[in-house]
This record gives C-alpha cells, structure tokens and sequence, in this order.
C-alpha cells in the first residue's frame, strides 16, 4: 500500500460537528481503501482495529477513542478528514509502520521447502544458496575427478600398446584388443563426461550464478557421466572378461599370461577403488601381487576350481605359500561351471537334513544358491572357504596326495557348515518356518478385503450386506486359517519356487517374505482356490444359521 492517503471522510457518517467560517465537509463515503487505511493508522497508534475495510462500531469507536487522546477533542466526531488533525495525528506512526514494513520485505525472499513456498531473510537465502552451489561444485568436482581417472588409465593403456612398459606388457594390451574390440578405449563419451562436469563447475563457481543455467548444465552433466561410467565399465569389463578367457586356457602360467593378469588386474583396482587408487598405485600393487603368485598359484587355484589346465612337471615349481594364499583369490572369481553345478548339487542334497525346509523344494534351493555364488558376498565366501579348505588340506598337498576329488569334497564339508551358520542358512530356515503364517496373514487381508467391501452378489441372497460384512471381518482370520492348510501343500511349494526363481541369492528371512506375500497375491490359480474355500464355508454357516432359527432368509 505505497499510497499513504484518503481520498474523503471516514467514519461515522452522522457528522456532529460543525463547520468552521469558510470550512465545507466532504460526505463520509467510507471507500473500502480508505477505511483500510483508517484502520491500519489506528493499530499502528495503539488502538488495536481489525482491517476489514468495512466501518463498524468498533471502528468508529477507535477514531473517538484516538481523536479524544491523541487530539484533545471533547467532542469526538468519529470521523477522519482527509488532511484533518485526526489524519494528521495519525499519519506519523502509519508511516513508520509502512517504512518498516517495506524494509523487512525488502530483506525476504520466497523459497520453496517440502513443496510449500515460504519467506527467509536475505542472509538466510544467501546462506542457502551458498550452500546449494557448495553441493553443485562438489557434485561437478566428483564428476570431473572419476572422468580425469578415466582418462588417464586409457591414456596408460595407449602407452602400454606403444611399448613403454615394455614387450611382453605391449603384447598383452594387442592381444586383448586384437581378441576383443570392445577392449579399445572409449574416448568420445569419456570425453564428453569431463567436458560437462567441467562446465557445471565453471557454473557453480560464479559470484552471481544463473540457477537456470546451472540446473540445465546439471542434467547434461549428470547424463554425460551416466554415459561414462556405463562406457568405461563396458570397456574394463571387456578387457578383464577377455584376459581372464586367455589365462583360463593357457596350458602352463608362462610369462605373457601374467602380463595380461597384471594389466587387468590394475584395470579391476582402478574401479573398485572407485578413483581412490591411482593407475600408477594401482599397477604397482597389481605387478607385486602377479609376483607373488607367479610360481604357479594361478596354474594351482585354475585347477581346484575345475578349469582346463594341464597339471604336470610345473607343480614341482609352485611356492607353497603363494600357492595357498593366491589360488583361493583365483577359484573365487574362477570357478568353473560344472564345479559350481557340483557344488550346488551337493550342498542342496546335505542343507534339507540340517535346516527347516518343509515348503521350500530341492529345485528353489538349487536357484538360490546359484545365485548366491554368482552375489559378491557368493564370491567372498568361496574365497574364504578355499582359504580354509586349504589350511585343512596343506599336509596332504606337501606330501603330494592331494586329488581335485579331495579338495572339492573338503569344501563340500567346510561349505555345509559355513552356509548353516551364515545369513543364507538363517534366510532359507527362517523363511521356510514362516511361509505358512505369511500364507495365512496374506489370506486373511485379501478374504477381508474382498469380501468385506465388496461382497459378491450371489452371497448376498444368503446374507444382507451389513451381516455379510460383519461376518468376514470377524471370522476372517479363522476363514483364512483353514484355507491355508487346505492351500500349504504343493501350493505353497510352488509359490516359494517362484519366489527362489526371482532372488538374487543375497536376501534376508523379511525380504523372501516380502516376496512370498507378492507371488500369493499374484496367483491366479490360488484367488480361485481361496475363492471356492471361503464362499462353501460361507454357505455352510448360512445354512447352519437357517436351520439354527428354522427358516433361511430369502
């Protein structure tokens, strides 16, 4: 309200007052904006006046109030002339509230939070921004940084194939390639990923950023390193999948497969460090590690782990202590498939005896623990497991006695037992122990909802709707009991074996539930079957009830 004035009288519209020799009142027309102004001079004189625009008694009971205290009238008219000495002993104070209005709206600004907008000071939203853009750059650096690693270990690799870490590691790097083209450096999109950070950066970095510029440079930012993460993993996926193919067919650990191991080996220590590890640090840790296990660890752990490998003369050359400390690592990403199928086959046969498996099949078991080995925690417990069938195994390998039959049942044995104290022991007992209490919970809500709400029609010629309603929702529970006894067969079987179908071998007790209760809300052919129970016991209780009073309701 920048206009601080009225354009005619206030108040009570029965002037009695008179006018003074050449003096002429204006009529009182109470204009709604005047009569706002009026108000607003009378709270900001500390006469408390509600602002409705409108003049009512309590109003002109104020402008009385205010002209006998501030003006000294003894006759208070109760009205306010434009220019008058109410208005004039009024104004000062509007005015100061009005000023310090308008500087506190000066210093507030609008944002937005949990999608409502709402006022902040000017160092508030300052502060605000201030951090946002700290995120940006941040965001902008991490991007900037994983695409500078990028870069650098394909620039690495392009001076390995010119020969600077010499031959044997220049033939390495043409043989990959020369096996795999996908195993050339991606450079447009990796490229692309470092140009957009660095210009989201540039951004972010300006005194006075333009927040539009800067939101749509992050999403090209963000899908230009989305696209560089997907490129490069793609790139080191197919260089370590194609070394690994090479060394797994070698017929003896000769020098040239090590360099392969050790370029691919930097190459996984890059990304799992996830830009931490430098290509140098990670080449000096892989080439230290390829040392040690040189001797014919790699030759060893192929084999254990059921690999084509011609076992002969080169066993007499294998260090004892890098054999047993490298060929665990191996057999844990190495393991063949036939010997991963013997090992599911055999801890799927002994888990039953040990654990609580009454609905879970042989077959769903099977998936799951293939699952598991493919997980990265599958993968760590063979590592670990190899490591301890090995200590068990040592005297018998010194003496040379040792057979890959030997072996593979020792991690039978040991696996059983490290599967039975482990969380996927704990996941298959507990799952299997609640299946039926999750069948009969799961049963219970849709007999409920289904017939509770929206009762069938043919049901309501033996119930009315209340009745029916009141029914299913006190006898639900027993209802959805004697359907899962009757449904807890080889419909509950198959129900867990599409669950065990979708995991992915790394699932707790609580998320194979969850999924449990999905496939029984899910099935087609167990809504029918629940359908059929629930409405012939429904009938059964209408005709029990009928004969209970000696007539049905019609």
């Amino acid at each position: 309200m920048a206009d601080l004035s009225i354009s005619a009288p206030v108040g009570d519209k029965d002037r009695i007052t008179k006018p003074e020799k050449n003096e002429k009142f204006k009529p009182v027309a109470n204009k709604p904006t005047d009569v706002e102004i009026v108000q607003l001079m009378l709270d900001a004189n500390g006469f408390p006046t509600l602002i409705t625009g409108k003049v009512n008694a309590a109003t002109i009971k104020n402008i009385r109030a205010f002209q006998k205290s501030a003006c000294g009238f003894k006759k208070p008219d109760g009205i306010v002339d434009p220019g008058g000495r109410t208005w004039k002993a009024g104004y000062a104070k509007l005015k100061a509230r009005h000023d310090a209005n308008m500087k506190e709206l000066a210093n507030r600004y609008v944002v937005k939070e949990g999608g409502k907008e709402k006022y902040v000071t000017k160092a508030e939203f300052e502060k605000r921004q201030a951090e946002a853009l700290r995120k940006v750059a941040a965001k902008a650096q991490m991007m900037l940084g994983q695409a500078e690693c990028w870069m650098d270990f394909c620039k690495d690799a392009e001076a390995t194939m010119q020969g600077a870490d010499g031959v044997m590691m220049q033939l390495a790097e043409f043989t990959v390639r020369w096996r795999n083209s996908k195993a050339e450096p991606p450079y447009t999109p990796l490229l692309n990923a470092r140009s957009e950070a660095s210009l989201l950066k540039a951004f972010a970095s300006k005194s006075k950023p333009d927040w539009k510029k800067i939101m749509e440079q992050e999403k090209k930012a963000v899908k230009a390193y989305n696209a560089g993460v997907k490129a490069f993993q793609g790139y080191i996926d197919a260089r370590i999948n194609t070394a690994g193919s090479i060394v797994g067919k070698l017929t003896l650990v000769q020098d040239t497969s090590f360099a392969i191991v050790e370029a691919y080996m930097t190459a996984q220590l890059v990304v799992q460090s996830k830009g931490k590890l430098s290509p140098a640090k990670a080449n000096a840790l892989a080439a230290a590690t390829c040392e040690g296990i040189k001797t014919g660890a790699g030759e060893f752990g192929s084999y254990l782990a059921g690999n084509d490998v011609k076992f002969s003369s080169s066993m007499k050359k294998v260090l004892l202590n890098s054999a047993f400390a490298g060929a665990a690592g191996f057999i844990g990403g190495a393991l063949s498939s036939k010997m991963q199928a013997k090992f599911v086959t055999g801890w799927a046969a002994q888990l039953p005896a040990k654990l609580d498996m009454k609905y879970i099949p042989k077959e769903a078991l099977e998936k799951y623990l293939t699952a598991f080995l493919k997980s990265g925690g599958g993968q760590a417990f063979l590592e670990n497991l190899a490591k301890e069938t090995f200590l068990l195994s040592k005297t018998a390998f010194e003496k040379g006695t040792l057979t890959q039959k030997d072996f593979t049942d020792a991690m039978l044995k040991a696996g059983t037992a490290g599967l039975l104290k482990g969380g996927l022991g704990s996941a298959i007992s507990g799952i299997s122990k609640r299946s039926p209490l999750v069948l009969e919970a799961t049963l219970a809500r849709i007999i409920k909802a289904s017939y509770g709400k929206v009762p069938p029609t043919d049901l309501l010629k033996l119930y009315d709707e209340r009745t029916l309603t009141m029914l299913v929702l006190r006898n639900g529970d027993t209802m959805a009991l004697n359907a899962a006894e009757k449904l807890s067969g080889k419909f509950l079987e198959g129900l867990m074996l599409n669950v065990f179908n979708g995991t992915k071998g790394t699932e707790n007790a609580k998320q194979l539930e969850k999924m449990l209760e999905a496939e029984i809300r899910k099935s087609a052919a167990l809504q029918k079957e629940l359908k059929i129970i629930v409405e012939a016991q429904l009938r059964k209780d209408a005709e029990k009830q009928s004969k209970g009073k000696g007539k049905g309701k019609k």
